[in-house]
């Protein structure tokens, strides 16, 4: 299937979002009936219990023993009942469909940090190891080989940046993307690194800034704040990559970003007050966003949003599809980041 542009999200394999830490009771100890006997689980931790709100879908992380077993759970999932819990992690209780809360004592928590650390290490290998059999072709359309040295992932200490090289087999603008091992090895790196991003802060909403180089000239090829900003390249940015930096992809261009702040909420939307000089929506002093399409994005401090926080908004100038042409226009925008983490990769 050939595809004209990428745009890789976090939620391409998982629904991502916060945590929220909150003390909460010690709860009665459960003996887990489930669990097999051949599993040799250590002492359970006592002590103080803290409470964390996390994507229904992120429990077929925690405590996984390898990460060629999480990749066999993920991809059984739809049939697959989730396996035993290994109670030296974590108590669960289900909330809903997409979220679920998770309670752990402060040396549990490390443990799922430093668990996810060994799967991530395993991912890592898994995917420098696709480097083998494969060769990029370059602007010359031969093959340039010795991609092997510069085939790689990497991530930033306190899990707030993931590095990785990437090929692309085709460079012409409607390239095809297989969704092949090495996608997933990514997509996989990206969601335990958000978790552990999440458990170390004990931020809410932290994000990951996200950054993929062309494996052959080491050049950016994309970069983005996940969850919030998809990763969007096309074949004619994979070829401006072999030799300089791409700061805008091409099927950016007309695209703005604009600083709004919040103005009202409501159940249904969002009234924003852009709040710096721009180009699009000159004559506009309010403008709504509907929260139909983002009600299951739980990634977005909805919840929590308060009259005078700003985001960032990237949008082209257009209204909604649906807008009424009321007195307050509606837009879709592409991508939208609290601003307080959007200043930290964007200055």
């Amino acid at each position: 299937m050939k595809f004209k542009t990428i745009i890789l999200c976090l939620l391409a394999v998982l629904l991502l979002a916060g945590c929220g830490k909150t003390d909460v009771p010690p709860a009665e100890e459960q003996v887990q009936e489930t669990v097999s006997e051949e599993i040799q689980k250590p002492e359970k931790p006592e002590g103080k219990l803290y409470e964390y709100q996390l994507p229904f879908d992120m429990r077929w992380i925690i405590g996984q023993s390898s990460y060629a077993q999480l990749l066999q759970d993920i991809d059984e999932q739809d049939y697959k009942p989730l396996p035993p819990i290994n109670d030296y992690y974590y108590d669960i209780e289900i909330v809903e469909d997409r979220s679920a809360a998770i309670r752990v004592t402060e040396q549990q928590r490390q443990a799922i940090i430093d668990n996810n650390l060994k799967l991530l290490k395993e991912c890592q290998e898994r995917y420098k190891n696709t480097a083998d059999v494969e060769e990029a072709i370059g602007p010359d359309g031969k093959k340039t080989g010795g991609m092997e040295r510069e085939f790689y992932l990497e991530w930033a200490d306190d899990y707030s940046a993931l590095t990785c090289s990437i090929i692309v087999e085709d460079f012409t603008p409607d390239f095809a993307m297989d969704d092949d091992a090495r996608a997933m090895h990514l997509t996989m790196a990206e969601n335990i690194i958000q978790l552990n991003r999440i458990l170390t802060t004990d931020d809410i909403y932290a994000p990951i800034h996200v950054t993929y180089l062309n494996a052959n000239s080491g050049h950016v090829l994309c970069d983005g704040l996940m969850p919030y900003e998809g990763l969007v390249f096309n074949g004619n940015d994979y070829l401006l990559s072999f030799t300089q930096d791409v700061a805008k992809s091409g099927d950016r261009e007309g695209y703005e970003k604009i600083r709004m702040a919040v103005k009202e909420t409501d159940t249904d939307k969002i009234i924003f007050t852009p709040i710096d000089h721009r180009e699009l929506y000159p004559n506009d002093e309010s403008l709504a966003m509907s929260l139909e399409d983002w009600e299951q994005d739980i990634s977005l401090p909805l919840k929590d949003l308060r009259e005078g926080d700003e985001f960032v908004l990237i949008l082209n100038g257009e209204y909604a599809e649906d807008d009424a042409g009321g007195e307050i226009h509606y837009i879709d925008p592409v991508s939208i980041t609290p601003a307080r983490y959007y200043g930290e990769i964007h200055p």
